[in-house]
């Protein structure tokens, strides 16, 4: 099963799912085109100091994670799972969860898991 959510720059929304024959080319081409802008894009907000948002409350800066009104520091930042169709984010003391919520809830997954796969890096450990 195929679900890509599309946000033009002009606030437009659509998805495509399996009702588009090929989707799965669709989806994957489109979403190698769109990070390859992207990526330096959020790079560089994230260098000026500002937040970006993958969803409806999760929110990525050069501090750290936002979730709602709570926040993980990078330095307490102790890397991420998928499973189950969640996306799982741990705290670095403990390993207790920070957050858990299903894929389908975060916005450009696959930008938002290289930033954490970075960040996780430059702390020597893996993901």
């Amino acid at each position: 099963m195929y679900r890509f959510r599309v946000t033009t720059t002009e606030g437009e929304r659509f998805t495509i799912t399996n009702l588009y024959q090929r989707a799965d080319v669709l989806g994957t081409l489109l979403t190698e085109q769109v990070n390859r802008v992207l990526h330096g894009e959020i790079a560089g907000r994230l260098s000026e100091g500002q937040a970006v948002a993958f969803g409806d409350t999760l929110r990525i800066s050069g501090a750290g994670l936002q979730d709602g009104g709570r926040s993980l520091a990078w330095e307490q930042y102790g890397g991420y799972r998928i499973g189950g169709r969640r996306l799982t984010i741990y705290e670095a003391a403990g390993g207790g969860v920070w957050l858990a919520l299903p894929l389908w809830e975060a916005d450009n997954v696959v930008l938002l898991l290289a930033l954490l796969r970075e960040k996780q890096g430059k702390k020597g450990s893996s993901a």
